[in-house]
């Protein structure tokens, strides 16, 4: 039911919109997509921030794909994304973001298991949340606590385990880890 001709892919990097951004090349071609990737600066960790967030980075996003030519911006949000707390997807929809994977029903592990088929390397890619998340709410962020948590997970992952959690609390750090 959807048909896109023409689309820019709002790219975190991550494997939702990497497989995202493969396929519309592939479908697409490539001179029909165009990939942007935003950066964030929110500095208060209030519970609404990743609305404020999102829609300062999608709403740059929409302007960069305009000025190129592109009237259509995409995610990666799959149907996964859709529980929970998440306060973003409101800004993505008040901004007109479409999210092809999910409208075709796609979770996180029918992308995975897709991309795998397709020969994709980065098919088994860890999920990393967004830096912020690792801190309680109404915290100041800082580059230098963002830098202190990003550090801390990467050190655990020369360790061989890939995907980490590093939560700060204060002085405090509590170490997320898969159950295997």
């Amino acid at each position: 039911d959807l048909e896109l001709g023409k689309i820019a892919v709002a790219f975190s990097g991550g494997i939702d919109s990497s497989f995202l951004l493969f396929s519309a090349n592939k479908v697409l071609g490539k001179e029909n997509v165009l990939a942007i990737i935003g950066n964030g600066q929110i500095r208060e960790n209030h519970k609404d921030r990743c609305y404020y967030c999102k829609k300062s980075i999608m709403t740059k996003v929409k302007q960069v794909a305009r000025e190129n030519g592109f009237n259509i911006v995409c995610d990666g949000k799959n149907v996964d994304d859709t529980k929970g707390y998440r306060p973003g997807q409101k800004a993505t929809k008040e901004l007109g973001i479409v999210s092809p994977l999910e409208e075709c029903g796609f979770a996180k592990k029918d992308i995975r298991e897709n991309a795998k088929n397709l020969g994709i390397n980065f098919w088994n890619k860890p999920s990393n949340s967004c830096l912020a998340t690792k801190f309680p709410y109404n915290t100041e962020l800082t580059n230098e606590s963002l830098k202190r948590v990003e550090l801390a997970e990467e050190l655990i992952k020369e360790f061989g385990i890939p995907t980490t959690r590093v939560r700060s609390h204060g002085d405090i750090a509590r170490i997320e880890v898969q159950r295997e």
